[in-house]
């Protein structure tokens, strides 16, 4: 290749630095981190005991929570009725996926169960 006056000619693009590469962990955490919080994917991080850890920003937008306090700490059990009285989520107010909407919480532990079996992340559409 020829070289650009005033630079070194690299053969090996991967050996250049990049202003926006994350190349430690902690760059790599920062980067995912802040793709995931901004996503348009619902992701969330349960403890073992069912107790949210970690919701993203759309996880929030879509069960019409204000902020993390509401969720954090909490079990499905304990958010289902705060998610039903929510006037502006009429989904939830009939069925999801032709389930009866009582039915959620126990639906949503089989899935984390089956996460926790898998030692996987799941996938829904």
């Amino acid at each position: 290749p020829s070289a650009v006056p005033g630079t070194t000619p690299h053969s090996d693009v991967t050996a250049m630095p990049h202003p926006y590469a994350a190349r430690t962990d902690a760059e790599r955490i920062d980067m995912l981190g802040k793709a995931a919080l901004n996503c348009g994917a619902i992701m969330f991080v349960k403890s073992h005991s069912g107790r949210y850890r970690c919701v993203n920003d759309t996880y929030l937008e879509m069960f019409g929570f204000s902020c993390l306090d509401e969720v954090l700490g909490k079990t499905d059990e304990e958010l289902i009725e705060t998610i039903l009285a929510k006037p502006e989520h009429p989904i939830f107010h009939h069925s999801y996926r032709g389930e009866a909407i009582t039915d959620l919480p126990e639906i949503w532990r089989e899935n984390d169960e089956s996460v926790l079996t898998m030692k996987r992340p799941r996938w829904f559409r």
